[in-house]
């Protein structure tokens, strides 16, 4: 039998819909063949510029040659200098400038790599990257929250296939961002704990049907409600709300949990598009006791319907239980 159930964080409810009783076209898998113009890459050392006035970050070894680095997008969504210049237009509406900051992060010189090919030491030094990029914008009193996404795939968006990540940093926080922080709030009112710690304390206890690993600093797991196909969340086991206040040991760990789990979706899934988006809380509150700053990972085997779009309430063709069981594999 089908079932509805409730996302204990936003309130929002999923269908999650019995295997069998209906076919949904799956979206094909990612080819990982080189493409004819990747001479073409903007992000290969070939073609990409080294005049380092451009660069906003970048990790050098002794013969100046970079591992990761981050640029400003080329066709930024928000302009980088300005003022916000807010005003009312008419009665009811309000506008302002788009003040913030958009930007690359270049995950390896290698054309073809792609996150769960990386080493180890290389997705530590991306992580490192995110949590100084997002303490130096920290300093910018202007942007309110920063939110990191990596689109891999044409069917997730990924238009260059050279592995990339973007940050955008805007002067607003947004929509889902905002609902998280209301529920959680609002949980917390309730009951004085972290939503996402009773999620985690919760899903530790036997059996684990949802879990896909576990360590003593993270868990990687498909939410019980989750809005996709094989939805998968990364919490750290310690409350923080910030991601900027990541430790060292904790980045070792993120990466080691991060690698493993997009080879199991790799692996299990048919190598599937995807998004994955970095979540964390607002800029200016360091230490948030309701919220916690989380990965989430969205594999792309689906176009979403109208009635989904027209009422917020997704249809999941694969229980999270059954889902987790296949990604353990």
């Amino acid at each position: 039998m089908s079932e509805l159930r409730k996302d204990l964080i936003t309130g929002r409810w999923v269908i999650i819909h019995k295997e069998g009783r209906r076919t949904k076209k799956r979206l094909p898998s990612q080819s990982l063949a080189k493409p004819k113009d990747e001479k073409d890459c903007p992000f290969c050392p070939e073609s990409i510029s080294d005049i380092k006035e451009k660069e906003l970050l970048s990790y050098r070894d002794q013969e100046n040659r970079w591992s990761i680095r981050v640029v400003p997008d080329k066709f930024p969504i928000v302009d980088s200098e300005g003022e916000l210049d807010k005003e009312g237009v008419g009665v009811v509406y309000d506008r302002m400038n788009s003040i913030g900051s958009h930007e690359i992060i270049i995950e390896s010189p290698m054309h073809d790599q792609t996150l769960d090919t990386l080493p180890y030491d290389q997705l530590e030094k991306l992580i490192w990257a995110y949590k100084e990029r997002f303490l130096k914008l920290k300093e910018n009193k202007t942007i309110k929250h920063i939110l990191i996404v990596k689109n891999y795939g044409k069917t997730a968006g990924g238009l260059v296939i050279h592995p990339h990540s973007q940050l955008i940093a805007l002067p607003i926080i947004p929509k889902s961002i905002n609902e998280e922080l209301a529920g959680s709030k609002k949980y917390f009112g309730f009951h004085q704990r972290c939503v996402y710690c009773d999620i985690i304390y919760e899903e530790l206890r036997k059996p684990k049907e949802r879990i896909i690993f576990n360590n003593n600093y993270f868990i990687s797991l498909v939410p019980f409600a989750p809005r996709f196909s094989y939805e998968t969340w990364i919490l750290p086991c310690t409350h923080n709300s910030s991601f900027e206040n990541i430790s060292d040991q904790e980045i070792k760990n993120l990466a080691s949990i991060l690698k493993d789990t997009l080879t199991k979706i790799k692996i299990n899934l048919n190598n599937p598009g995807y998004n994955l988006i970095l979540h964390s809380g607002p800029l200016k509150e360091n230490y948030l006791p309701e919220y916690h700053w989380h990965i989430e990972i969205m594999p792309k085997l689906y176009r979403s319907t109208g009635y989904e779009w027209g009422s917020g309430v997704y249809i999941n063709y694969t229980f999270p239980e059954k889902a987790a069981q296949l990604l353990r594999r």
